[in-house]
């Protein structure tokens, strides 16, 4: 299995858009083209509050290549 780190950084005020965006679309087509979702965060103390923190897996670095091949070519 392989966990990879990512971390979106918006402009200011434009956080509660992202979150909408990943709750009601992008983790729904993330797990359609095999990217498994594992966690999301935010940080209100002590980080920015601007950044949503994610991790997703994959099976294996072939898979991971696959999935992100075919998560780039949905409309």
């Amino acid at each position: 299995m392989i966990y990879e780190y990512r971390v979106y950084e918006t402009l200011p005020g434009m956080l509660p858009a992202l979150h909408a965006r990943f709750r009601d679309h992008t983790t729904k087509i993330f797990e359609r083209h095999g990217i498994k979702n594992i966690g999301y965060w935010t940080s209100e103390v002590g980080d920015f509050s601007d950044r949503l923190i994610y991790i997703v897996a994959f099976e294996d670095a072939c898979q991971r290549q696959r999935a992100w091949a075919s998560f780039r070519k949905d409309p």
